[in-house]
């Protein structure tokens, strides 16, 4: 099977619940356009532990000088999933000889912070996100680099890029990108009723999972509610 063939054949499937096999209303371009937007918001709206194809990492990122690193420089200036909060561990680490890992905080903690026993530390450092920024805390930011791990917003679909997610949710997509084109062809109740179909069964999934408790995740609250 060739690239893109995943995505053609979604698109021709989509054709059929659209009732337009013929593609006289939607042509394949704009059913890949709205494939690839359903992607992304299935995506979005999934539990972290279905999204390990979204995993990345990058490392030796300089805030020697800045003392933060700017969330759209991540993935090669092409996005984070859900902004800041795909945002998932941060390790500092100073000229190769020592490295830690980043406890997160909110920004609104900043203040309560201002003391002895809860300041950051080379030994402690803490990260916020703020103005699309991963700010740093600690005492040393000479040769000071980070590896942030996150999850980055699935490739467009082209007729040569298939989906990135698990092929379980392809049939999510279909249906959500049916729901979104319903909406624009001013079909509230098929809309409606397509979107329902998505968002009872990524409720069903999403239930199957806890909220993980983990190294630098006590900031921002990341539970997943569809």
């Amino acid at each position: 099977m060739a690239d893109g063939d995943v995505t053609k054949a979604m698109s021709d499937e989509l054709g059929l619940r659209l009732e337009d096999a013929d593609e006289n209303n939607y042509t394949q371009a704009t059913k890949i356009i709205f494939l690839s937007k359903a992607q992304r918001q299935v995506a979005s709206f999934l539990h972290d532990a279905y999204l390990t194809e979204l995993e990345n990492k990058e490392t030796d990122l300089d805030i020697s000088s800045l003392h933060y690193y700017p969330i759209d420089s991540l993935n090669s200036g092409n996005g984070i999933l859900r902004g800041g909060i795909g945002i998932k561990r941060v390790k500092i680490d100073w000229n190769g000889s020592n490295s830690t890992w980043c406890n997160e905080i909110d920004a609104d903690d900043l203040k309560d912070r201002e003391n002895q026993y809860l300041e950051a530390s080379d030994t402690a450092p803490m990260y916020y996100i703020f103005n699309n920024r991963i700010n740093v805390l600690c005492d040393s930011y000479t040769y000071a680099n980070l590896d942030v791990y996150y999850q980055k917003l699935p490739d467009e679909l082209t007729t040569a890029v298939d989906p990135v997610l698990n092929i379980g949710f392809q049939d999510l997509i279909i249906t959500l990108a049916e729901a979104n084109l319903w909406r624009a062809d001013d079909k509230p109740e098929r809309r409606e009723a397509a979107y329902q179909l998505v968002m009872q069964e990524i409720e069903i999934l999403n239930r199957r999972y806890r909220r993980p408790e983990g190294i630098g995740t006590q900031g921002r609250v990341k539970e997943v509610r569809a």
